[in-house]
């Protein structure tokens, strides 16, 4: 019941609270060609799990907050673009060692890799500061990347456990992705996009049953 009801949590944000926009993981996207394109969900509102090596961002750099599903022994990707040379991107994994509500390591040892849409390996992380990304770690072990893209393209990230090139069964974990200079969701169409999200996050579940 707790990840049926995820999509509808982020609906609820989309009607006119402060907090973040938050976007269900959609399955099947288990490597880059098949990758969840992410780009119609960034925002600028308010979340204290977001930030880069100094201090939260939320409120400056448009983010995007992805809830995972279990994991099922494959990787998950997520792809995205960006506009302009130049511009700095923040990936950070929250809630992977530790699950959300503290109860707990949560077998999510986490890696993140960075990818060009072409499959170029660009950046990897598997550990850092745990102040590092604002709040969400309990844990050096879950990874954050700061980089910076030269070329605007599409891009990829993809998320691993430690040790293996997919997420291991049951594990689970919270990414930020903040770009510089994003576009945002209006308030008007937030709502419209939120629905369609959390609807293929259902379909996604009832294929995994």
């Amino acid at each position: 019941m707790k990840r049926l009801m995820i999509p509808m949590l982020a609906l609820g944000m989309a009607a006119g609270t402060a907090s973040a926009l938050v976007v269900t993981e959609v399955e099947g996207n288990d490597g880059l060609a098949a990758a969840m394109n992410i780009d119609s969900f960034f925002d600028l509102s308010h979340s204290p799990d977001i930030g880069d090596v100094v201090g939260n961002t939320s409120e400056s750099i448009p983010h995007v907050t992805i809830v995972s599903l279990p994991g099922d022994a494959t990787p998950d990707c997520y792809s995205f673009s960006v506009s302009a040379g130049d511009t700095v991107g923040w990936f950070d994994i929250d809630y992977g060692f530790w699950n959300a509500d503290g109860t707990g390591p949560d077998d999510m040892d986490a890696e993140i890799t960075l990818y060009s849409a072409a499959g170029d390996w660009l950046d990897f992380d598997e550990d850092s500061f745990i102040e590092w990304g604002a709040g969400g770690s309990d844990s050096t072990l879950d990874p954050l990347i700061g980089f910076d893209f030269v070329t605007p393209g599409t891009y990829v990230i993809c998320v691993t456990s430690h040790g293996y090139d997919h997420v291991v069964v049951d594990g689970e974990y919270t990414l930020q992705v903040s770009i510089e200079g994003h576009s945002t969701v209006p308030d008007g169409g937030m709502t419209l996009a939120l629905l369609s999200i959390g609807l293929l996050g259902l379909l996604g579940l009832e294929r995994r049953k």
